[in-house]
């Protein structure tokens, strides 16, 4: 999740989730570069956790569980917050199309709040081959 007006503290106040990430709006991207680019937003983020690390639709169910779970918690900062799925799926030699799968009624549970999906797709490396 994004916010321009909420810190990462009060989304976890909110929603009384510990994230796996967070970054508070106005901090620097790197601290490395003490004159870089700062963050414009804030950000507060949770991993999906599987066994089956071959399948995105099992992560993105996960994630959209600990949504419908906490909806009324939710609601509450939605208005100030975006929310986003993102994913990065990296195709393997069984796979050469690169292709996903995501179930009609997992995209349907997505609709619970304006969700963002995004799946960056890494193709196989053809030199592997």
């Amino acid at each position: 999740m994004t916010s321009k007006k909420l810190s990462p503290q009060q989304i976890t106040d909110t929603l009384g989730i510990i994230p796996d990430r967070f970054h508070e709006k106005g901090s620097l991207f790197s601290k490395r570069y003490p004159n870089g680019k700062r963050r414009e937003v804030s950000s507060w983020s949770l991993d999906g956790k599987s066994e089956d690390a071959s399948c995105l639709e099992v992560y993105v169910e996960q994630l959209i569980s600990v949504i419908e779970s906490n909806s009324s918690k939710f609601q509450k900062i939605i208005s100030d917050c975006e929310i986003e799925i993102y994913c990065s799926f990296f195709a393997e030699e069984d796979d050469i199309s690169g292709s996903i799968f995501l179930s009609s009624d997992l995209i349907e549970r997505l609709t619970i709040f304006p969700i963002n999906l995004t799946i960056v797709m890494y193709p196989l490396d053809t030199e592997d081959l």
